[in-house]
């Protein structure tokens, strides 16, 4: 079971003390260890970070556009499907769940513009609403769905951002990578903690290339996406 946050910034807080490393306080750690994480997330793929769409959509006939969680990005996650080339985008009757493909807004559009009957979804794209609200938009239209009344729409997606309390679990980052942890401690000794951070950092990315998340890594501090860097610290 992965421990809270709470008992993760207790084990950093004594760390700090033991080497006589002022903290700032828990509001600020927090917001930190947030922004690591979304850091972390943004620069590849880790089976860790996805989330379901919570609460899951349950459709509206004739309803063609719902909001997505305010943290949605672009897409829902790939690698889905018998052959890992579909977006994890899960429609359900009630009876049978299938995975919808994604269209471009502009396809979309176009083939909307055709006109269809409602019917089950098969397809989707994400838009941005003018509220600035990411919205799912589903092909065909909607149907009464005989079985239930309505379709649930759910999948992975890797959220934006990460609004951290310490009652929350942290990841479950496989190998008990200490990546969160030296990226914390790094803000307030980066003479120790930073070859520490790029370590585990390495490692951890590593990982997710061999899992297939992640094909090309970026060098860090440079934004530049280079495999045989990373390959060649692994040996």
């Amino acid at each position: 079971m992965a421990p809270t946050v709470k008992t993760y910034l207790d084990e950093i807080e004594q760390i700090a003390q033991a080497r006589g490393i002022r903290l700032p306080d828990r509001a600020i750690l927090l917001l930190w260890l947030g922004s690591e994480l979304a850091e972390l997330t943004s620069r590849a793929e880790f089976d860790w970070s996805y989330r379901h769409v919570n609460p899951a959509v349950s459709t509206i006939t004739g309803t063609r556009a719902y909001t997505l969680p305010s943290d949605f990005g672009d897409n829902f996650a790939r690698n889905a499907g018998d052959s890992g080339d579909q977006w994890c985008c899960l429609i359900d009757d009630g009876t049978n769940e299938t995975l919808a493909d994604y269209l471009s807004p502009v396809q979309f559009r176009s083939k909307n513009l055709r006109g269809t009957s409602n019917g089950r979804p098969s397809e989707y794209t994400v838009m941005t609403a003018p509220s600035g609200a990411r919205e799912i938009w589903l092909y065909p239209t909607p149907d009464a769905n005989g079985s239930t009344g309505f379709y649930t729409v759910d999948g992975l997606y890797q959220p934006t951002e990460w609004t951290i309390t310490e009652r929350d679990g942290l990841p479950s980052i496989p190998g008990n990578n200490p990546v969160l942890k030296y990226a914390l401690l790094r803000r307030i000794d980066p003479a120790t903690y930073e070859p520490k951070y790029v370590d585990a950092y390495t490692d951890l990315m590593y990982r997710a290339a061999v899992n297939r998340r992640a094909q090309m890594v970026p060098v860090l501090g440079t934004g530049n996406y280079n495999e045989n860097t990373l390959m060649s610290a692994r040996r």
